[in-house]
């Protein structure tokens, strides 16, 4: 299940960027390009700005013991920009590399060299589905649930509004207003067993996924001509917890939705 999520300080660099219409580049030290060194220097070309559209995910945190149950647990910082053990998504020996076709959905491809054999692994993962609805949502709390309605824009009071005495920094208030857009993060069963499969090579072992970053990047060409993504930086950290090992035993593919965006008191 997804846990929780984390907003980095570089989304928030992005989009007030493109709010006021400058120019966009990442800071040093900020992009997972510099991390794996594909294409790291690439800039932007003008009047482009990255766009949210990679997932990157890991195996890493803190190991926690519930009731018997050990689980990993991620709480980000702000300020960071990887994720704790990215992990690749999928690995193949040199010579049984993808085929382009089956490249399409991926970036990062690095090459990597364990216990003397030589593996391209591809460390970001296109996001297959975003939805945006273009109505905004009102939350109304109360004791035992939430209810979630559409916000009504055809009222008179947004273009004449009127002042209230109300305290909107109020913890009590029980309606918010929110924007969001849902993310689909999705594993078949035949990826799953190539992320299984990517850790045991890697760690000797098969490990769970814990962490997603949510990335936001240009797509663009390396050296040699092939789709790449360049400017990577994480938007959102989630926490996850998947064994994909009990997944692809159960054969059950991984669907999740990860919602983004944001909410506000409202005050009627």
């Amino acid at each position: 299940m997804v846990l929780s999520s984390q907003r980095t300080i570089y989304g928030i660099d992005l989009q007030l960027s493109m709010l006021i219409g400058k120019e966009y580049k990442p800071l040093p030290n900020t992009t997972l390009n510099e991390k794996f060194d594909i294409i790291a220097n690439k800039e932007l070309p003008p009047k482009t700005y990255p766009k949210l559209q990679y997932y990157t995910i890991g195996t890493g945190g803190l190991d926690i013991l519930n009731k018997l149950q050990q689980f990993k647990i991620n709480t980000h910082k702000v300020t960071d920009g990887a994720l704790y053990n990215h992990a690749p998504f999928i690995m193949r020996e040199i010579d049984q590399d993808l085929t382009p076709l089956e490249r399409l959905p991926y970036r990062f491809r690095k090459k990597l060299m364990i216990n003397n054999k030589e593996y391209y692994a591809y460390y970001l993962k296109l996001i297959p589905n975003i939805d945006m609805k273009d109505a905004i949502f009102k939350i109304t709390k109360s004791a035992d649930t939430n209810k979630l309605s559409l916000f009504d824009t055809t009222s008179d009071l947004i273009l004449n509004p009127v002042p209230t005495n109300k305290d909107i920094s109020d913890s009590t208030l029980a309606e918010y207003v929110s924007k969001s857009a849902k993310l689909e993060f999705s594993l078949t069963t035949t990826e799953l067993r190539e992320v299984t499969k990517a850790t045991e090579i890697l760690y000797g072992e098969a490990r769970s996924i814990t962490e997603i970053g949510i990335c936001t990047g240009h797509d663009d060409k390396d050296d040699n001509g092939n789709k790449e993504a360049s400017n990577v930086q994480i938007n959102y950290f989630t926490h996850i917890d998947v064994n994909t090992v009990n997944k692809v035993n159960e054969e059950r593919d991984l669907m999740r939705a990860i919602n983004i965006g944001g909410l506000e008191p409202y005050v009627n």
